[in-house]
């Protein structure tokens, strides 16, 4: 079950690589990242902070950084001698293999070796995304291409900074944006874990709220943690399906859904651009995901 659960893998560009890294020494990674996928959210400045699942690292992983690209190679060698990979923390608008460049945002990959030069790059994530399709790869890049994928995001978004920390699921400190980063393995640093208070269906009622309050704005700094969200919870309902936790007929309705969300959000986002604002739509897409939701989580 765990191949095919990593073959079915809907996940962000965050999970995939971790998820990758962590299956080396775990193969059952898979399964408990469909066990621990989940939709939490907290206000935060005026916007929302967004946790799509519990963390899966056993609290071991932690940004690391380094100004100087000399220091950052020789760090990454160094994770690379003491655990034989490390996740690289690459910028989108400098991948070769992004189907769109004119944006910047933090992306994981993971390294798994370097020689004579070169080191070995895996990029797990593949979405077909509105700019084009982005598939999994497997290469061998120079130092200077790695390097130059590594090009740190100048000045990201508050929506892009809070995904950074929460990425593993839990708050992690931040190293300096201007830095290369990576992530290390440390001792556990997981200590007390922050409360998320609720669950998926009532999580989808405030964030649906805050949407349709802020409009246009609000909608454009959370797309993409919706469409995370509904990448994951579409990963663990058909996990739990392979599973036979649950029927696919059971799943069918919440994974129809969960895929229309992103979609509908895209159509009323753009057409706000167009100052067509479409708050019907966002209101209705998020009822019916969040009744289905309500329907599935009552059948226990």
């Amino acid at each position: 079950m765990t191949a095919t659960m990593r073959g079915q893998a809907e996940l962000s560009c965050y999970t995939a690589s971790l998820a990758a890294y962590l299956a080396i020494e775990d193969p059952e990674v898979w399964w408990r990242l469909a066990e621990a996928v989940r939709l939490r959210v907290r206000p935060h400045d005026g916007g929302l902070i967004f946790s799509h699942h519990a963390r899966i690292d056993r609290g071991e992983l932690a940004y690391d950084s380094a100004a100087q690209w000399a220091e950052c190679a020789t760090a990454l060698r160094a994770e690379l001698e003491a655990h034989g990979r490390v996740l690289a923390v690459a910028n989108t608008g400098f991948l070769p293999w992004a189907p769109d460049s004119s944006g910047q945002a933090p992306h994981w990959v993971l390294l798994t070796g370097q020689s004579n030069g070169t080191w070995h790059v895996v990029d797990e994530f593949e979405a077909l995304l509105p700019t084009g399709e982005q598939h999994p790869q497997d290469l061998w890049l120079t130092d200077a291409e790695l390097r130059r994928i590594m090009t740190p995001v100048p000045a990201p978004s508050p929506s892009i900074r809070n995904r950074d920390a929460h990425a593993l699921g839990e708050q992690v400190p931040l190293p300096p944006y201007e830095h290369y980063r990576w992530l290390i393995r440390t001792a556990n640093t997981v200590g007390t874990q922050q409360e998320w208070p609720g669950d998926a269906a009532s999580t989808l009622e405030v964030v649906a709220e805050h949407i349709l309050r802020d409009g246009a704005e609000s909608l454009a700094a959370h797309i993409e943690d919706m469409w995370a969200a509904a990448r994951h919870h579409r990963f663990q309902l058909t996990s739990f399906v392979a599973a036979g936790l649950l029927t696919a007929e059971q799943a069918q309705p919440a994974l129809d859904a969960w895929g229309e969300l992103p979609r509908a959000l895209r159509f009323a986002l753009d057409s706000a651009r167009r100052s067509r604002p479409r708050p019907g739509l966002v209101a209705k897409t998020f009822a019916q995901l969040t009744e289905v939701t309500r329907e599935l989580t009552a059948r226990g």
